[in-house]
């Protein structure tokens, strides 16, 4: 069987040329004469993850070149709107308040219903010679420019802006901490530094937000094997010197207050419908025996 019959509809629709799939691509030879219709990528090891990784998980970047504007991550890409000329601040503030999800914006979602994305705090990107040198200089600090149409490089550019984002989101998390410590607050919202603190949280399904560093594999790991509703920030890189790195490379909030020495010796075995997402009617705790060392004469 063709494995493209397994893909559903709206990945052939990709597939067939609704959105750009870059990098490795061949064609098989022709059998008897006839041309093939299909194309191959292959990749191996690692590379082949990485590869997955991006085409089914792949958060897009919005890369605007003087030939258009495109949503794309490494892999794959969609030109959503043809180029335009833009001489004058005035103008590029027009551009950008323009691009709307839907108009022109386009999903490349490989997975799930096709939400098209929307400009952000970092994921705005002007790329590649032909711009205008007053533009560049009254780019706002929330779009970027990297001088290459590589879409390699223009999506390390991305993934370099969405990481010091993060790091800023994760510090002020880590001030909002601090805060609470100076007001005396008795128990806590906000956690920062520990990973024994922050599995607890996770097993017993306190945890509604973390940033956390890509060192924590197993964390990270159990985490996306949960699945559920838990939003999980991964910040790669060197911390050295951060407030997130002093902290341990780990900070997350909870859905209320709580003390979680409370949570150290319960198990979370069940929860009742409704999930978490909204109230909880009930929720089954198995209390763990807690091992008490011998001492030795």
């Amino acid at each position: 069987m063709c494995i493209r019959d397994r893909f559903t509809g709206k990945q052939k629709q990709m597939l067939a040329g609704s959105v750009e799939i870059l990098g490795k691509k061949f064609k098989p030879a022709e059998d008897e004469g006839k041309p093939t219709r299909h194309w191959y990528s292959c990749y191996w090891g690692e590379e082949a993850q990485a590869a997955l990784d991006d085409i089914v998980h792949g958060e897009p970047v919005i890369y605007c070149t003087v030939d258009g504007v495109f949503v794309g991550t490494r892999l794959k890409r969609k030109k959503c709107k043809g180029g335009s000329t833009i001489k004058t601040a005035r103008e590029l503030d027009k551009f950008l308040s323009e691009l709307e999800p839907n108009n022109p914006l386009q999903s490349i979602k490989w997975r799930g219903s096709a939400e098209p994305p929307e400009v952000n705090a970092y994921n705005l990107v002007l790329s590649g010679p032909g711009w205008n040198g007053t533009v560049l200089d009254s780019l706002p600090e929330t779009v970027g420019y990297v001088n290459t149409t590589s879409t390699d490089e223009i999506y390390d550019f991305f993934l370099d802006r969405r990481n010091g984002y993060n790091m800023l989101q994760a510090d002020i998390m880590i001030d909002q901490m601090l805060t609470d410590v100076q007001k005396g607050e008795k128990t806590a919202l906000v956690v920062a530094g520990g990973m024994k603190e922050a599995g607890v949280a996770r097993k017993n399904c306190l945890m509604k937000k973390v940033f956390i560093h890509e060192s924590k594999s197993n964390f990270i790991q159990n985490a996306r094997a949960d699945g559920g509703d838990l939003e999980m920030v991964v910040i790669r890189g060197d911390v050295a010197g951060t407030k997130f790195g002093d902290y341990g490379g780990v900070v997350f909030e909870m859905f209320y207050r709580a003390n979680l020495d409370d949570f150290m010796y319960l198990s979370l075995i069940h929860i009742s419908e409704p999930t978490r997402l909204l109230s909880i009617s009930y929720a089954v705790f198995c209390l763990k025996k807690k091992n008490k060392s011998k001492k030795i004469q």
